[in-house]
């Protein structure tokens, strides 16, 4: 088996390294409030993330379409 190298770890850290920080926040939340992962704060985060999700996605298309090919106005 190849261990990794000091340039695949940062790689990954690179990678995943916002997913370990979110899930490291959420059990420390709920190690503090252990109301923090119930039902209804979870959907409470989701609806609220879900706005944030269709705006990012609309921005998205919007950049990778380019620029516009219609005349404008100068």
């Amino acid at each position: 088996m190849k261990l990794p190298t000091t340039r695949n770890r940062a790689s990954l850290l690179a990678d995943f390294g916002p997913l370990v920080a979110l899930i490291l926040l959420c059990v420390i939340f709920t190690f503090l409030n252990p109301q923090f992962a119930s039902f209804g704060n979870i959907r409470n985060i989701l609806d609220a993330g879900s706005v944030l999700a269709v705006i990012a996605v609309g921005i998205t298309f919007v950049l990778m379409m380019g620029p516009s090919t219609s005349p404008s106005r100068a």
